[in-house]
């Protein structure tokens, strides 16, 4: 199928790329209705503070309490804000990092079969966004996953796939829970929920469905941790979701 934009789309998608790498403040949406997210109800995260609190991400939900938006203060190259679209069902259609109303930086499209949890997805680096839309860039990079559930519906493993022309490359991943319920790559834990668990989606975008943290918070509230410590890089109790680091993160929750 043939994609045509008229010359003023097109002109606005040309200023959107030559603009996408500097550093662009974004005017905060107004905030959806409130309402009990999916798993825990009240509490969930409204603010997560980087870098000493000079980066801070402002959290949005739907009126079904899904997460709507992540808009971070000012965004950069690395440094997104981000969108989360859904079916009609609640489940997670479109994940788009982005930096404007037109460019995003990563973009991911997850497709289900029955289940709560997806059977694949596509993935891509640098491209338009039109809604629920994706269109990759010349050069961005394509990938696939499929995914393996277990029977507590979990993610046990995923072959991700980078489509190299002429030299398509698939690693497989496992993700190995304890009798604890968390992850064996965890370097330690704490006796709290999982920050990742007051809803799916943050499960589902860092593959981590373990009970509790893996780290030791420097504070906490209501079991929640508020104030993190810096993490070695690649400890999976980092990994939030694309682009958000939790080593040396505060949270303030709603």
């Amino acid at each position: 199928m043939k994609l045509s934009l008229r010359p003023m789309a097109l002109a606005m998608l040309v200023c959107a790329v030559q603009s996408s790498c500097k550093k662009n403040d974004i005017n905060s949406p107004k905030p959806s209705a409130k309402a009990q997210t999916e798993l825990l109800g009240s509490p969930r995260i409204k603010y997560l503070l980087q870098n000493g609190g000079t980066d801070t991400l402002k959290f949005y939900y739907n009126a079904q309490g899904n997460p709507d938006s992540i808009i971070r203060k000012v965004t950069s190259t690395g440094y997104p804000s981000y969108r989360f679209n859904y079916d009609a069902n609640g489940r997670l259609t479109t994940f788009i990092a982005f930096y404007n109303e037109f460019y995003f930086e990563y973009a991911q499209k997850f497709f289900y079969s029955i289940p709560s949890y997806p059977v694949q997805d596509s993935i891509y680096n640098f491209g338009f966004y039109y809604g629920n839309v994706l269109v990759p860039s010349s050069q961005s990079q394509f990938m696939t996953t499929n995914y393996f559930g277990d029977y507590l519906g979990r993610i046990k493993a995923i072959d991700r796939t980078i489509w190299i022309p002429g030299n398509p490359t698939t690693n497989h991943l496992d993700f190995n829970y304890n009798t604890a319920g968390n992850l064996t790559g965890y370097l330690t834990t704490d006796n709290n929920k999982n920050l990742k668990s007051l809803h799916r989606v943050w499960q589902l975008l860092s593959n981590d469905f373990s009970v509790n943290n893996g780290f030791i918070a420097t504070s906490y509230n209501q079991q929640l941790p508020t104030a993190i410590p810096a993490l070695n890089g690649g400890d999976p109790a980092g990994d939030f979701i694309h682009g958000i680091w939790l080593g040396g993160a505060q949270i303030i929750y709603e």
